[in-house]
């Protein structure tokens, strides 16, 4: 996606009072563990806690991935969504970044994914019903831009 306008409102970037981008796998650790928060590893380089109110939802969980020690995804993820709170998503995210250009990623009857980002950051807005509606899942996908970059690059001079 594409900015238009270099003072369009920034994307979020800070989450449980951990930043993108800055914040190591132990800070985030322990700011999630005061606030009450179960941690429970993923991966290498992925933890994540259950059960998450954020954006007037409650979210089933909340991934955290890092990549050189730093924080640089943020992945909220609710398993009983629906096509009608992603569309709500989308129209949101429109109205809260009106300089930026929505790119639509995927525009299939069960999955759909929109992407939004500026120099900052990025949010990604996900909905995949191919189980049937009942088990539609809807992701929240915030990433530091920087970071994904650098990750990126060093993807392709591995290949």
């Amino acid at each position: 996606c594409v900015c238009i306008l270099g003072y369009a409102q920034n994307i979020r970037n800070t989450f449980f009072g951990c930043q993108l981008g800055k914040t190591s796998p132990k800070e985030l650790v322990q700011k999630l563990k005061t606030l009450g928060y179960e941690v429970k590893w993923d991966t290498k380089n992925s933890f994540y806690i259950e059960n998450v109110s954020f954006a007037g939802e409650e979210w089933n969980h909340c991934i955290f991935t890092f990549y050189k020690n730093k924080l640089l995804a943020v992945d909220f993820g609710l398993t009983h969504g629906s096509s009608s709170l992603f569309e709500s998503f989308v129209s949101t995210a429109k109205e809260k970044y009106p300089n930026c250009v929505l790119k639509e990623i995927t525009n299939e009857p069960k999955h759909k994914l929109i992407s939004i980002q500026n120099e900052i950051a990025c949010l990604g807005i996900g909905c995949n019903d191919s189980n049937g509606p009942d088990e539609t899942i809807l992701n929240l996908h915030y990433c530091d831009t920087a970071l994904s970059m650098q990750q990126n690059d060093a993807r392709k001079n591995d290949l």
